[in-house]
Protein backbone atom coordinates (compact mmCIF):
# COMPACT_ATOMS: atom_id res chain seq x y z
CA UNK A 1 0.00 0.00 0.00
CA UNK A 2 2.91 2.54 0.72
CA UNK A 3 4.21 4.07 -2.23
CA UNK A 4 5.92 7.18 -2.52
CA UNK A 5 5.64 8.30 1.07
CA UNK A 6 6.53 11.60 2.07
CA UNK A 7 6.31 13.79 4.94
CA UNK A 8 3.68 16.22 5.33
CA UNK A 9 5.13 19.76 3.50
CA UNK A 10 4.62 23.44 4.37
CA UNK A 11 3.07 24.18 1.05
CA UNK A 12 0.42 21.17 2.22
CA UNK A 13 -0.16 22.15 5.94
CA UNK A 14 -2.53 24.94 4.84
CA UNK A 15 -4.56 23.00 2.70
CA UNK A 16 -4.44 20.06 5.10
CA UNK A 17 -5.90 22.00 8.34
CA UNK A 18 -8.79 23.99 6.39
CA UNK A 19 -9.77 20.57 5.28
CA UNK A 20 -9.21 18.98 8.74
CA UNK A 21 -11.40 21.81 9.87
CA UNK A 22 -14.52 20.56 8.50
CA UNK A 23 -14.32 17.34 10.32
CA UNK A 24 -16.81 16.79 13.16
CA UNK A 25 -14.34 14.76 14.75
CA UNK A 26 -11.62 17.51 14.78
CA UNK A 27 -13.84 20.72 15.86
CA UNK A 28 -13.16 20.09 19.51
CA UNK A 29 -9.43 19.77 19.04
CA UNK A 30 -7.15 22.81 20.29
CA UNK A 31 -4.63 23.74 17.02
CA UNK A 32 -1.78 21.88 19.23
CA UNK A 33 -3.77 18.75 19.21
CA UNK A 34 -4.51 19.41 14.99
CA UNK A 35 -0.75 20.13 14.89
CA UNK A 36 -0.24 16.32 16.75
CA UNK A 37 -2.45 15.08 14.45
CA UNK A 38 -0.82 16.83 11.46
CA UNK A 39 2.53 15.77 12.16
CA UNK A 40 1.79 11.95 12.41
CA UNK A 41 0.11 11.52 8.93
CA UNK A 42 1.74 11.13 5.67
CA UNK A 43 1.13 11.54 1.89
CA UNK A 44 0.83 8.51 0.14
CA UNK A 45 0.54 7.83 -3.77
CA UNK A 46 -1.87 5.13 -5.05
CA UNK A 47 -2.25 3.22 -8.35
CA UNK A 48 -5.25 3.37 -10.16
CA UNK A 49 -7.02 0.45 -9.33
CA UNK A 50 -5.52 0.21 -5.77
CA UNK A 51 -7.82 -1.45 -2.89
CA UNK A 52 -7.31 1.09 0.24
CA UNK A 53 -9.61 -0.72 2.44
CA UNK A 54 -11.85 -3.71 1.99
CA UNK A 55 -15.34 -4.27 4.24
CA UNK A 56 -15.18 -5.99 7.04
CA UNK A 57 -11.44 -5.15 7.85
CA UNK A 58 -10.74 -3.97 11.23
CA UNK A 59 -9.81 -0.01 10.67
CA UNK A 60 -6.79 1.48 11.85
CA UNK A 61 -6.46 4.14 9.03
CA UNK A 62 -8.12 7.38 8.43
CA UNK A 63 -7.36 9.05 4.98
CA UNK A 64 -8.09 11.94 3.27
CA UNK A 65 -7.89 12.33 -0.23
CA UNK A 66 -5.58 14.94 -1.26
CA UNK A 67 -5.56 14.40 -5.52
CA UNK A 68 -7.41 11.75 -7.50
CA UNK A 69 -10.04 9.83 -6.66
CA UNK A 70 -11.94 6.84 -5.34
CA UNK A 71 -14.92 4.67 -5.29
CA UNK A 72 -17.21 3.58 -2.29
CA UNK A 73 -18.65 0.44 -2.37
CA UNK A 74 -20.80 -1.79 0.17
CA UNK A 75 -21.48 -5.38 -0.11
CA UNK A 76 -25.58 -6.11 -0.92
CA UNK A 77 -26.65 -9.85 -1.58
CA UNK A 78 -23.50 -12.24 -0.66
CA UNK A 79 -20.32 -11.22 -2.38
CA UNK A 80 -22.17 -8.15 -4.90
CA UNK A 81 -20.71 -5.26 -4.18
CA UNK A 82 -22.65 -1.86 -4.79
CA UNK A 83 -20.99 1.51 -6.23
CA UNK A 84 -22.54 4.31 -3.22
CA UNK A 85 -20.09 7.05 -3.94
CA UNK A 86 -17.52 8.49 -5.41
CA UNK A 87 -14.67 10.74 -3.20
CA UNK A 88 -12.08 12.96 -4.90
CA UNK A 89 -10.16 16.40 -2.81
CA UNK A 90 -11.05 17.31 0.25
CA UNK A 91 -12.91 14.21 1.20
CA UNK A 92 -12.08 12.29 3.85
CA UNK A 93 -12.98 8.95 5.07
CA UNK A 94 -12.03 6.19 8.19
CA UNK A 95 -12.84 8.77 10.85
CA UNK A 96 -15.00 6.31 12.58
CA UNK A 97 -12.01 4.78 13.89
CA UNK A 98 -10.93 7.94 15.74
CA UNK A 99 -14.11 7.35 18.17
CA UNK A 100 -14.93 3.93 17.97
CA UNK A 101 -13.15 0.48 17.55
CA UNK A 102 -15.05 -0.83 14.61
CA UNK A 103 -14.99 -2.32 11.24
CA UNK A 104 -15.31 -1.13 7.88
CA UNK A 105 -18.16 -0.47 6.55
CA UNK A 106 -17.09 -0.38 2.70
CA UNK A 107 -14.79 -1.55 0.26
CA UNK A 108 -12.56 2.16 -1.31
CA UNK A 109 -10.69 1.34 -4.42
CA UNK A 110 -9.06 4.67 -6.65
CA UNK A 111 -10.80 4.69 -9.56
CA UNK A 112 -7.80 7.26 -10.70
CA UNK A 113 -3.89 7.87 -9.51
CA UNK A 114 -4.77 9.13 -6.26
CA UNK A 115 -2.94 11.05 -3.09
CA UNK A 116 -3.90 10.78 0.22
CA UNK A 117 -2.91 12.36 3.66
CA UNK A 118 -3.01 8.93 5.98
CA UNK A 119 -2.88 8.97 9.73
CA UNK A 120 -1.24 5.76 10.62
CA UNK A 121 -0.61 6.35 14.40
CA UNK A 122 -4.42 5.77 15.90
Amino acid sequence: MKINAKAIIKDDLNWFLEKMSGIQAFSVLSDKELMEIVSQMKAFKFKEGTTLVNHGESANLFFIVQEGEVEVSVKKFLFREKKVAVLGSGDFFGENVLVTNSKRSATITTTTDTTCFVETQI
